[in-house]
């Protein structure tokens, strides 16, 4: 499940960590104009940095989240020259200060597209505004406002000390950085702040490590402190911990020497550490965080993994990756449960495009692909970067569902009827969402421009469309039931082939992003005819050597012929089996003359064409 790393609410504000520290300088840039002695230089036509909240910072495909007044750059709003951005703070005198601390609030998301990368950097002079600089650390992006925290005490006791904040587009169309709450100070002797308590949203029962990470935003290093933590109104518990060395600015995971005894129900985590080197703390904002309210649950319950890839035909980075991320997936039949979506860029053109793709897509904020999301919010990368480790350490995680599946094809429609089941009390700040999606398992294609020709766990259909369906916040062993029909409609270039599909379900908690369970039915209850008729058709072995069973199954006597199309839609194999009665047949479909390869077996019982996908290996 997903971590709660919930941190006091001045994480995202370095002016309240610190609300003690004595300010060499502090520049909020609430004006909304370039604050006196600052300055910038630029190559851009836009002017470089500019003044404003988000809005007069942001643009469409570069949306910042609010943060006050700010000051930002721009480059997807002009795709100017912004190699050389450079905000520049005044000269700031530090003399008789010899532990000087830096801080700012950034907003830069590292993002790279058509080879390109921005970069972002934190830069030093002795020499004033115009240099020469020094790299004092380069800034690593993330999805919303970050505190960046750097110790200046190599520069302690200098007369004029500038600090330049580096932007640079790498000469591509890219996004931007803003900035908020600059701060350089002399920090508190003592001054430790709980960063965060890492405790899974929803656990299971039984002794629970308590484990987090603080922050030492003292000027002195740490060598002992008691850790202390509080569940609900209950008693505290604390334990000394000896033999450390945290030194200023750096953080420290912790795991508190007692484990909690967690039982069922809902709680409230706070950790705190104290008496740092026998010392009080001087900053009391800071020190206490907690891991907001969580759902213990009686017991684990299995859990299958989402794996939603956003890929296309049209992309030469898809189809060097896809090789490698199928073959994972097919290692992990057991606990995975995969939906490909493809993309209509960077060109059109890919068949299996749907608008509910985007609107995925642009859920999860995905920059470029090929790109992948593990339960939601759990993992996003490359799908070069996922491997079996990180599958193996989300797959023990206790789920919060149980899924049923029942489905059936009638005719050139699809019927579905999901139930799920809670497992644990669902927390009241949740947003639950069902999405059920019929996933065609091998589709194939005349080869756009990346060359590939099959693709695996493809998006058809998104039952209740690509937002899902509300569920009700439920308690512990309740249940939410949802039905939905969709009737196939032809696909010009890649057909869906009903008797191929599987159902994936899963439910995500809208509010985190957080997958809590999905599943998978690989075969329809039943497949009927347009009046209701049952009217299966099955292949085994497959894949096979030689010669397979093509098994038919009739509700009543019927015409029977077995055509067999290669990839390019050439008939090479056909029997005419002629008036079958009522009943279970074995057609045996002899593919000595064949070569190796994928094939399409067309069953027509009466009017009824029923198709499957078979391979060959000899």
């Amino acid at each position: 499940m997903k971590k709660t790393l919930l941190s006091i609410a001045a994480l995202f504000s370095i002016v309240a960590l610190q609300s003690q520290a004595q300010n060499v300088l502090f520049e909020d840039f609430e004006s909304g104009a370039m604050p006196a002695g600052w300055s910038q230089t630029t190559l851009a036509n836009d002017g470089g940095y500019k003044f404003g909240v988000n809005t007069a910072i942001q643009s469409a495909s570069w949306p910042v989240v609010a943060h006050t007044q700010m000051v930002g750059t721009n480059d997807d709003a002009c795709n100017c020259d912004k190699s050389a951005d450079r905000l520049i703070s005044p000269a700031m005198d530090f003399t008789g200060i010899s532990i000087v601390h830096l801080s700012m609030d950034v907003y830069f998301q590292q993002g790279t597209y058509q080879g390109a990368s921005e970069s972002l950097k934190i830069e030093v002079s002795t020499a004033g505004a115009g240099g020469p600089w020094t790299t004092l650390t380069t800034v690593t992006g993330a999805a919303s406002w970050t505190p960046v925290l750097l110790d200046l005490g190599a520069y302690g006791n200098q007369s004029s000390v500038t600090i330049s904040i580096l932007y640079n587009d790498g000469a591509g169309y890219l996004f931007g950085a803003a900035i908020d709450n600059f701060r350089a100070y002399q920090p508190l002797a003592y001054d430790v702040a709980t960063n965060s308590v890492n405790l899974e949203t929803y656990f299971a029962a039984g002794a629970t490590p308590v484990t987090g990470t603080l922050v030492n935003y003292g000027g002195t290093a740490i060598t002992t402190m008691d850790l202390n933590y509080k569940v609900d109104n209950g008693s505290i518990v604390t334990q000394t911990v000896n033999g450390l060395n945290i030194a200023p600015l750096a953080s420290y995971n912790y795991t508190h020497p007692t484990n909690w005894t967690a039982v069922a129900g809902f709680h409230t985590l706070k950790v705190w550490a104290s008496a740092l080197n026998g010392n009080a703390d001087l900053n009391v904002v800071n020190d206490t965080a907690a891991s907001g309210m969580v759902s213990c649950m009686p017991s684990v319950y299995p859990r299958i993994v989402l794996i939603e890839q956003f890929t296309s035909s049209t992309c030469g980075p898809c189809a060097g990756a896809n090789p490698a991320f199928n073959q994972l997936l097919d290692n992990n039949p057991s606990t995975t449960a995969a939906i490909k979506y493809q993309m209509n860029y960077p060109a059109t053109g890919d068949p299996c495009y749907l608008a509910e793709n985007t609107t995925r897509h642009n859920y999860y904020g995905v920059q470029g692909i090929p790109h992948m999301q593990m339960d939601g919010k759990t993992y996003a990368g490359h799908p070069a970067n996922f491997n079996q480790g990180i599958l193996d350490a989300e797959t023990p995680k206790t789920a919060v569902y149980d899924i049923d599946i029942k489905w059936s094809v009638v005719g050139t429609k699809v019927f579905v009827d999901v139930t799920t089941t809670s497992k644990a009390d669902i927390l009241p700040s949740s947003s639950m969402k069902l999405h059920v999606v019929a996933v065609e398992k091998e589709v194939v294609h005349s080869p756009q421009s990346n060359g590939e020709t099959t693709f695996h766990d493809v998006n058809r259909k998104m039952f209740a469309g690509a937002a899902g369906t509300s569920m009700t916040n439920q308690m512990a062993n309740q249940t939410f039931n949802y039905t939905g029909n969709w009737t196939v409609a032809n696909v010009a270039g890649a057909p869906v082939v009903t008797s191929d599909l599987n159902i994936v379900a899963f439910v995500q908690d809208n509010t985190s992003g957080k997958v809590m369970q999905a599943a998978i039915s690989l075969t329809p209850n039943s497949i009927k005819d347009e009046n209701g008729n049952e009217q299966v058709v099955s292949v085994y072995p497959n894949p096979f050597t030689n010669t397979t069973n093509v098994t038919v199954s009739l509700a009543s006597a019927q015409e029977v012929k077995v055509d067999v199309y290669n990839l390019v839609g050439e008939k090479v194999y056909s029997v005419n089996q002629g008036q079958m009665a009522a009943g279970v047949h074995s057609v045996i479909l002899d593919g000595t003359s064949l070569s190796s390869g994928m094939y399409f077996v067309n069953v027509t019982a009466g009017e009824k064409t029923y198709t499957k996908k078979v391979t060959l290996n000899k």
